[in-house]
């Protein structure tokens, strides 16, 4: 083992050594089983109000999903608090048994006991009832909360097994597209309304004015780091990788390019904040000024993730077998799948299917499962094609490159059948369809990126470029 692996179980060893001392210092009370004995005990009349307020909204067919996903929180929160109720007394309970097995076992039918040795057994009887009785209201309360959940659950999967099979409007029919092109209009004219009326208002004019250096400031930096910002971190991070390829220049490079997602969603969340302070904005204005940040973070993340799973050095380690050009194509249409994520919460933001007419939610949401579709297919093929020349080759397949291959197919089957449903009506399982395999995606190239990174680490601290990334500790 080298000198540096030394130092990092010898630093490791001592940081142990300090939280166990902080810890000794303060866990003693925490861990003696004594102290179940005495935590306060358990509000069960406001648990029978509270159940009893539960079981009758339950039994509710108007009660939103919302209301029952905030009851079934709640009801987990005391099956919880039930959960740890249940050792209570446990240490003075084994103690009273250990009692009783010391005075043996009890008589037979017609034997008689000592007096002495009965008046024990009997008080220590009395004493384990006592002992035991808030461990079995615990237990019993808790089979209650449990049995709550379950309902709760299975009313929710009832639901949205109902909505994912419910027939929609076709949204490629002519017929509907009136009430989606009204929809966009009313939405926009309500944007502008809002603008239109907070302008013309004396007292948000003069806060305006006051925040406006603020305001100036904060849209400069938005220019600023979205424009150039994350420009320059994808050059540097590239410039890193190009100079060489070593496991250091790769970590230096991996911590660099993370800027290509800050400081742009920064700058995303500036100019949402400047709109916001601006007071110009209504509450649906808000409400899209507050989802800004999400759909930048979807978009720059998704551009980065494209851009280590289909990198532009050669000399990058990259899980697919690509030339130049597949490479460049993967990063593009995983920018364009962030791109078509971003869309879709856009389009809720503005058009939120809860003041949409049933006509409507197809037709505008038609679109984004469409193009998720359209650039999964291209993105499945060439996936597909990277695993069928690492399948081709004489050495054996990896895990890694059957997985991509697996992935590939699944990617292509919903790429098809997603959009294919939705545009016959089944509008919620094509998004269940295709919104989820993208995430599935950038889900695999986040983990296969990390893995590069875990054995570049690994590499560098055993200073074995060739060994440290195949090695068993980087993949655990």
């Amino acid at each position: 083992m080298t000198r540096g692996i030394w130092a990092f179980v010898a630093v490791v060893s001592l940081w142990l050594m300090l939280a166990g001392g902080a810890f000794a210092q303060t866990a003693p009370k925490a861990a003696d089983p004594q102290v179940a004995t005495t935590q306060a005990p358990l509000d069960y009349a406001t648990w029978g109000k509270f159940a009893a307020k539960t079981d009758k909204l339950i039994s509710d067919p108007s009660v939103t999903e919302a209301q029952l996903t905030t009851l079934r929180s709640e009801t987990a929160e005391w099956r919880a608090k039930f959960l740890a109720a249940q050792n209570i007394n446990s240490a003075r309970i084994a103690t009273i048994r250990t009692q009783i097995d010391a005075l043996g076992p009890p008589p037979g039918e017609n034997a008689v006991e000592a007096a002495d040795i009965a008046e024990r057994r009997a008080d220590l009887a009395k004493q384990l009832s006592v002992a035991q009785a808030p461990a079995i209201a615990a237990v019993e309360a808790y089979s209650g909360a449990d049995g709550v959940i379950s309902e709760i659950d299975a009313i929710l999967r009832e639901r949205q097994t109902d909505a994912l099979l419910q027939l929609w409007p076709l949204p490629v029919n002519p017929a509907n597209w009136p009430a989606a092109a009204k929809a966009v209009i009313q939405s926009s004219m309500a944007l502008r309304d809002e603008v239109l009326t907070n302008w013309n208002d004396s007292a948000t004019q003069d806060a305006l004015m006051t925040k406006l250096p603020t305001i100036i400031g904060l849209l400069l930096f938005a220019l600023y780091a979205i424009l150039r910002g994350r420009a320059q971190a994808e050059r540097f991070a590239l410039r890193l990788l190009e100079r060489g390829a070593t496991n250091a220049r790769e970590i230096w490079s991996f911590a660099v390019s993370l800027g290509q997602i800050i400081v742009p969603v920064l700058g995303v969340l500036a100019f949402s904040t400047a709109a916001i302070l601006s007071g110009m904005l209504g509450a649906a204005g808000e409400r899209v000024a507050a989802d800004l940040a999400l759909i930048g973070f979807i978009v720059y993340g998704a551009r980065w993730l494209g851009s280590w799973s289909f990198p532009q050095a050669a000399s990058a380690p990259s899980h697919l077998r690509l030339p130049s050009d597949g490479r460049a194509s993967g990063r593009f249409l995983a920018q364009m799948l962030g791109m078509t994520l971003g869309l879709e919460v856009l389009r809720k933001a503005v058009l939120p299917d809860s003041q949409l007419a049933d006509a409507a939610i197809p037709v505008l949401s038609f679109p984004t499962i469409l193009l998720g579709g359209f650039f999964l297919f291209k993105l499945g093929k060439l996936m597909l094609r990277s695993a069928n020349e690492e399948i081709d080759d004489d050495t054996p397949t990896s895990f890694a490159v059957r997985l991509v291959d697996i992935l590939a197919r699944l990617t292509i089957v919903a790429a098809v059948l997603g959009p294919l449903l939705a545009m016959v009506g089944y509008l919620r399982v094509g998004q269940a369809l295709v919104f989820p395999m993208i995430g599935t995606l950038g889900l695999v190239g986040l983990l296969f990126t990390l893995q590069n990174l875990v054995g570049a680490i690994y590499a560098v601290l055993i200073r074995n470029d060739e060994q440290g990334r195949d090695a068993l500790v980087p993949v655990l």
